[in-house]
């Protein structure tokens, strides 16, 4: 909602994101700018040369997106894996740059400590239920206790009788930890039920 109140603007980055959300299919968006101030004389920590742009779309079509960041670019430069020819009114045609959010995997693990003597657990639909329902956005680091709050939310769905003790996640199923952040800003953590052992 706070992103629709720049739609009006004009030629400015809150007015691309605006825009950008408002496109059929669109699930998420970023656009990054420049960062000057700590990089006044090249590229910045995310690659981003000065004067350019980084957009990161997730859904929506190539041609809508790439049209959006024509209308307001305002003369910057735009960086990504994804070109979009956009035809202007002057007859030449600019080319469009973004990217796309990628998956990165997330391995979790953890123990049910019984709450209920002799009770038996359905594990492989606790893991259906946290891959369901355990979803993060781009550049959103994980860390254990959100993992912990579904976990517990997946064993109350099928049945109770217990708690998740000892979780641990990791990002290459090897190596556990309790905080993880992702490469870059166009990933996101990403979990399927055969990266969750219980």
């Amino acid at each position: 909602r706070e992103k629709s109140y720049e739609y009006r603007s004009q030629n400015s980055n809150d007015a691309m994101l605006a825009q950008l959300y408002a496109l059929d299919g669109v699930d998420a968006a970023f656009v990054y700018g420049h960062d000057y101030t700590n990089y006044p004389s090249g590229t910045d920590a995310d690659g981003i040369p000065l004067h350019y742009i980084w957009v990161i779309v997730e859904g929506g079509a190539n041609s809508d997106i790439g049209t959006v960041i024509y209308a307001n670019v305002g003369g910057a430069g735009t960086v990504g894996a994804v070109s979009v020819d956009v035809p202007t009114s002057s007859g030449q045609v600019y080319v469009s740059k973004f990217d796309r959010v990628e998956s990165s995997d997330l391995h979790i693990k953890f123990q049910i400590q019984p709450t209920v003597a002799g009770f038996i657990f359905d594990d492989a639909s606790i893991k259906t239920y946290i891959s369901e329902n355990l979803k993060y956005n781009a550049y959103e680091y994980a860390e254990t206790s959100k993992v912990t709050a579904m976990a517990l939310e997946a064993i109350n769905a099928n049945g109770g009788g217990g708690v998740p003790v000892n979780v641990e996640i990791s990002s290459n199923g090897s190596t556990w930890v309790d905080y993880l952040t992702v490469a870059t800003k166009k990933n996101k953590f990403t979990v399927t039920t055969t990266n969750i052992t219980i």
